[in-house]
């Protein structure tokens, strides 16, 4: 029983601790005009082989917004969201400093919504990839 008093406020405590996360002043400024827990900006290359031949070759920078007040509130609405999410594209594109290193094609945005605590936590994604102008 001693065991279990220690164990149960443990995980308690475990569970309720928040996530810290480093962000950019670029993702932090973006996490707060969409009232976001995180962003994260990065770039990414991708390659897909199949029979030892290269079927898909991606390039792309890739935002996830997680959390986000106001994504969340028309997460279940398709057209309000890509909309949303293709203007969230259009201000990285415009902001994004160039990195001379890496020339990507597309703007994948991951919008990321999670609830509960711990155990009963539920996690849902939706992506949307748009072409960098």
């Amino acid at each position: 029983m001693k065991q279990l008093t220690f164990i149960l406020p443990f995980l308690l405590f475990v569970s309720c601790s928040s996530d810290t996360v480093d962000m950019t002043v670029f993702e932090q400024s973006f996490a707060t005009k969409y009232e976001a827990e995180k962003v994260s900006v990065t770039y990414n290359h991708e390659t897909t082989e199949t029979d030892g031949r290269t079927t898909e070759d991606r390039t792309f920078m890739l935002c996830e917004i997680v959390n986000s007040i106001s994504f969340n509130s028309s997460f279940e609405n398709q057209l309000e969201l890509y909309d949303k999410a293709k203007k969230l594209a259009d201000e990285l594109a415009e902001n994004a400093t160039p990195n001379s290193d890496f020339d990507y094609s597309e703007i994948q945005v991951n919008v990321i919504r999670k609830k509960g605590i711990w155990i009963v936590r539920n996690e849902k994604m939706k992506t949307f990839n748009f072409n960098a102008q």
